[in-house]
């Protein structure tokens, strides 16, 4: 059996699969396929703008109008409703199409053996047994198991983390050293290998089947709407059950009457420009997001970022360049030395050593020939061709000026793991580099300046000293020596690495990106806390920690064998410190445990990440933040945030912009929910005193869509505070609709209408009417009544806007002239205003009757007084707050 077994094993390897072994393997495997999400319909999601309990009141309001032959209070209604689900609907399709053109850059193709025949497949049709043909730069189609390789390195990254190739050794006693996995990318040399699984069986398969099973949580802005809708609700029809009650029973209205009335009463109690209102700055904020090179995924996300307490942050590629270069250098027996500027450009930045130092010069010379990699230019772009550590030795040379020789090497004696060196020959010298302790132990001498002087112990324990000291700071050490020839030697790696002269070190890094300091900053002005987790070595974490400033000596560093041996009270209570944090060597399900954690102390976390393992991660957190230049289809797909930049800031950038959202949500909540209360108070005041309603349901519909939408959209994009980057988050379990938020809306709104009630008996009493006489509904100096109520409410209203730009400063403030929008929203506010009452064909629709010249000034005055009792109140509040 076992021979047969491995006959046919070797046949595979000579021929691959035959077409009736690929069918049978596809049935009995399945597809290398991961299907992870299931795409919503277009017609589902357009129906899902609907389930909204502020949406299905006012549909029942439409409803109810068309079924008593109000047909134009209906059908406002109802056409209301049907734009605010278009504009969601089509807000949403929009970011959908902006994430499939970035999956859309995922190269689908694979290389196979198949019949004995090489051939370029689809990745979806590699089945478990293909043998796959590996080359430098391939994206790994499955996981399999090698069974050739020549000198292979392969970046791991997307699903360990760790920046750093992988070299696959055949002779390995360790699997995972001949093993290869899907998603991964082959950084230098070559490889067969025999497909072992495929889909959702992969390790990559395995972590996106983890992140589909992890659950979403409700966004903030969600759990604000649902609140604000169903106390709005419960209020609405409260309201409306006592008043038709009313009309019925006390005012002897018929039930027909009496239900038209609450439905117009129940329309003034709902803020229906609340949804377009919300919904237009969500998209707006998500336009202005996208130019800053951030794509949101949700609209209700947008306002969360706001919220964000802390920042659970990968290392590679979003804190660091992802790129590894040369940053500090040392010559035997001489002073270190520093190399500036970080990535692939070889023209930014400099060595800091003389041009004409011998040693120098031939350091950097055994660097760039001892080297397998390419420096290459496409178009203003420096990209390595190769290995990252040998790449950044190509760069250096350049830094340093060397110039670019092409020089046939005449042996080549590749790295190995057993020696952990390489050399070539050329001329009549060999260079060698490798480990610094592997390299010394084939030294006899030491270059110092022009001088060889005998490598005796003192100046050996001065060059391990100076490994540890670069080793200590996070830094990946190569060490470099060379010898000549002697003529007609015959060598092997074992002879050429011999008697060798140490010439010096080159310490390299993954340096951090050149903006994030500045970003780290903002974020401890901002009160958010920032927790490195990473795959990587904590030394090495915390080296870049301390440079970009979310760390110093005493910030505790936690690896993963130990975050798993914690019970989950000891880790929330690492996690309730008020500090920055580091986890390193952490698995995918670590990662999902610190931020399920940090979730149960009630933080609101923000998760970066790129590769597969940080999926379940991202889609737990309250926001999820993917890579787009780097990041895996399944990380963008778990995520909230695309960043195309893959830059650390960008997300405080998108922070600063959900500030600013949920800031603005406050103001224009405040401003449309005031009016309502204004509606409601005049509304009430004619129930009590059995008057006909001084505003129908038209001209409420008109006031809350027509002339108090276009400044409440206006309050929705105010300019950022740049104050409020500088203050804490706010607390998560805060909501808007607090104690003081509801009090000063029944002040404002109150003294609104107030306000429109004294305007109404005015007009009245000045038209001939007198206290005790009946008032006919629709008569003429109803009309007129009703026209001076309607005006008295919009332009209050709009003198009202500028109050709520800011709940603290006076209007009178230099600030008041930073947004021109508002300016713009009211003057056209006022025209609409004036249209409806002055225009003929308007007046047959709404019941409007015309005004005086004298009339629209008494409008203007008695609007304008808001301006002082809000004015009043900040004074009394400003004061309050000075003396406490």
């Amino acid at each position: 059996m076992h021979s047969s077994s491995s006959s046919s094993n070797s046949r595979s390897r000579r021929t691959g699969l035959l077409p009736a072994e690929i069918l049978v393997n596809r049935r009995k495997f399945g597809v290398n396929k991961l299907e992870i999400k299931k795409r919503e319909s277009l017609w589902k999601k357009f129906l899902r703008q609907f389930v909204d309990l502020l949406v299905i009141v006012l549909i029942i309001a439409s409803l109810l109008s068309f079924a008593f032959g109000e047909m134009v209070d209906g059908a406002v209604i109802l056409a209301i409703v049907f734009i605010n689900a278009l504009i969601g609907f089509f807000q949403e399709y929009k970011t959908e199409r902006m994430l499939e053109a970035l999956q859309e850059l995922v190269a689908p193709t694979a290389r196979v053996l198949r019949s004995s025949k090489e051939m370029v497949i689809s990745a979806s049709e590699v089945v478990v047994g293909d043998i796959l043909i590996l080359e430098e730069g391939m994206k790994v189609p499955a996981d399999a198991i090698l069974f050739e390789a020549n000198e292979l390195k392969i970046d791991e990254s997307i699903l360990t983390g760790e920046s750093i190739p992988v070299r696959k050794f055949l002779e390995s006693k360790q699997q995972s050293e001949r093993k290869v996995f899907s998603s991964t990318t082959i950084v230098s040399g070559s490889g067969k290998a025999i497909c072992s699984a495929v889909g959702r069986e992969t390790e990559f398969g395995k972590i996106a089947k983890l992140a589909t099973h992890t659950q979403k949580s409700e966004s903030p802005l969600t759990k604000e709407m649902k609140s604000i809708g169903v106390f709005v609700g419960k209020v609405s029809l409260g309201i409306s059950a006592i008043l038709f009650a009313i009309g019925y029973f006390f005012q002897n209205l018929s039930p027909i009457e009496s239900l038209l009335f609450a439905v117009a009463v129940a329309v003034a109690a709902v803020q229906e420009g609340l949804p377009v209102t919300l919904t237009t700055a969500l998209a707006l904020g998500m336009q202005r997001l996208a130019r800053k090179r951030a794509l949101i995924r949700e609209l209700k996300s947008v306002e969360t970022l706001g919220g964000t307490t802390v920042i659970c942050s990968d290392k590679t590629g979003t804190l660091t360049c992802n790129q590894m270069s040369v940053s500090r250098g040392w010559l035997a027996e001489a002073d270190e030395f520093l190399v500036s500027g970080g990535g692939y450009n070889p023209q930014k930045g400099k060595v800091e050593v003389e041009k004409t130092d011998t040693a120098a010069r031939l350091l950097f010379s055994i660097a760039d020939f001892c080297n397998e990699s390419a420096l290459v230019k496409r178009g203003k772009n420096w990209n390595i061709v190769g290995d990252p550590t040998e790449g950044a030795l190509k760069v250096v040379a350049r830094k340093f000026a060397l110039p670019v020789r092409k020089i046939k090497l005449t042996q080549t004696f590749p790295f190995e793991s057993d020696r952990k060196r390489m050399s070539v020959v050329l001329d009549n010298k060999i260079f060698t580099k490798g480990a610094p302790e592997q390299l010394l132990a084939v030294c006899t001498h030491y270059l110092h300046g022009k001088v060889v002087r005998r490598l005796d112990a003192k100046a050996r324990k001065k060059i391990l000293n100076q490994t540890n000291v670069f080793a200590n700071d996070a830094l990946r050490v190569l060490g470099f020596a060379y010898r000549n020839l002697k003529r007609k030697e015959q060598l092997t790696a074992k002879t050429a690495e011999q008697n060798l002269v140490f010439v010096g070190l080159l310490g390299m890094r993954d340096a951090p990106r050149s903006e994030v300091r500045e970003a780290v900053q903002l974020c401890q002005q901002a009160g958010i806390r920032i927790t490195a987790v990473t795959g990587d070595n904590g030394l090495t974490a915390a080296a870049i920690g301390r440079e970009i400033g979310i760390a110093d000596e005493d910030t505790p560093i936690f690896i993963g064998e130990q975050l798993r041996k914690m019970s989950s009270r000891e880790l929330k209570k690492i996690l309730r410190q008020k500090q920055n944090l580091i986890f390193a060597r952490v698995q995918p399900a670590d990662k999902l445990r610190i931020v399920e954690s940090y979730k149960k102390i009630q933080e609101v976390v923000a998760v970066t990440g790129d590769g597969v393992n940080d999926a379940p991660a991202l889609k737990c957190a309250d926001i999820g933040v993917a890579m787009g230049r780097t990041g895996s289809d399944v990380a963008k797909e778990a995520a909230n945030l695309v960043l195309t930049d893959d830059s650390f800031a960008s997300i405080i950038t998108a922070v600063a912009e959900g500030r600013r959202i949920y800031a603005n949500m406050r103001k224009f909540i405040l401003y449309i929910f005031s009016s309502n209360i204004g509606e409601l108070v005049v509304i009430f005041a004619a129930v009590l005193i059995a008057f006909p309603a001084p505003l129908t349901a038209v001209l409420i519909l008109m006031v809350d869509l027509g002339t108090d939408l276009l400044p409440s959209l206006a309050l929705g994009v105010d300019p950022l505070e740049p104050a409020v980057m500088q203050q804490s988050p706010r607390n998560p379990k805060r909501r808007i609709m607090e104690k003081n938020f509801i009090l000063h809306l029944l002040w404002i709104g109150g003294m609104i209408g107030i306000l429109v009630l004294i305007g109404y008996f005015w007009i009245l009493y000045k038209d001939g009417w007198s206290w005790g006489e009946t008032l006919i509904f629709d008569s003429e100096i109803h009309r007129r009544g009703m026209s001076f109520a309607f005006a008295t409410l919009v332009i209050a209203q709009l003198f009202n806007s500028f109050n709520f730009r800011s709940e603290t400063t006076s209007i009178f403030s230099p600030k008041i002239r930073s947004n021109p929008l508002l300016w713009g929203a009211v003057a056209i506010s006022a025209l609409l205003a004036v249209v409806v009452v002055e225009l003929p064909v308007a007046q047959n629709a709404f019941r409007t009757a015309s005004l005086s010249l004298h009339e629209w000034g008494v409008v203007v005055a008695l609007s304008a007084s808001i301006l002082f009792f809000e004015e009043m109140r900040k004074v009394i509040l400003n004061l309050k707050f000075r003396h406490s």
